[in-house]
């Protein structure tokens, strides 16, 4: 996931990548500096998060926003800005949050957090292998199992132990992208080839679907396809 910071105080862009940089997310961010508007306006990447601030020569943040509103390179903006006044401004160019300089980094941070929490399956989670500890986003699990007094949580080649309950993991997984589609399996609408009788897995493997929740697993996978993918 690429952070975005575009704001031409040179102290003040130091500040909050360095104070960024020390913060664990939960997730695995690359920073992307842009110290005007005529350099983020030029960049091809894809920003996921973008720190925009208001006030800045040539173009400022407002008219930057403007110009960026469409861009599907561009995710969730947060504005900085020392102008109260030009609030108004900014929600007309739907910018996520608005932070208010001098920065409070609490406050950052949490704005943050939560534009990573509007992406699917980039929350993280915690399991277990041989007693250590891993964390991993929710979008790396290709499904999840029951076993007799615990769950099984595959992830790439690796399967890590879980205290919790299939029960216990549908209330903390990404609804858009996770259902549980037998009694005993949670799969991640994403890692699905196709469904025909059973689950026909990317890697080849092969899950069963409860009849009773087919229809509903292709409904929601039709939906997971076209929006998201």
């Amino acid at each position: 996931m690429k952070l975005g910071i575009c704001d031409d105080e040179a102290v003040v862009h130091h500040q909050v990548k360095e104070y960024i940089e020390g913060i664990d997310f939960g997730v695995s961010l690359e920073l992307v500096d842009f110290y005007n508007g005529k350099e983020l306006l030029e960049s091809t990447s894809q920003i996921d998060i973008l720190l925009l601030d208001i006030c800045m020569p040539e173009l400022d943040g407002i008219e930057i926003g403007r110009k960026l509103k469409g861009n599907l390179n561009i995710g969730k903006i947060i504005m900085l800005t020392s102008m109260v006044e030009r609030f108004q401004e900014a929600f007309e160019i739907e910018a996520y949050r608005f932070i208010t300089k001098p920065i409070d980094c609490e406050k950052l941070v949490k704005a943050i957090r939560e534009a990573i929490d509007t992406f699917v399956g980039c929350v993280p989670i915690e399991v277990y292998q041989s007693n250590q500890k891993y964390r991993f986003q929710q979008r790396q699990i290709r499904y999840i199992g029951r076993m007799t007094s615990r769950t099984e949580v595959i992830i790439g080649r690796e399967s890590f132990q879980s205290g919790m309950t299939l029960a216990d993991w549908e209330k903390v997984l990404d609804s858009r992208m996770f259902l549980q589609v037998h009694k005993s399996y949670i799969v991640n609408l994403s890692q699905i080839e196709r469904i025909e009788d059973k689950i026909i897995l990317k890697n080849g493997e092969i899950l069963p679907i409860a009849r009773r929740r087919k229809s509903e697993l292709l409904k929601r996978f039709m939906q997971y396809d076209l929006r998201y993918r």
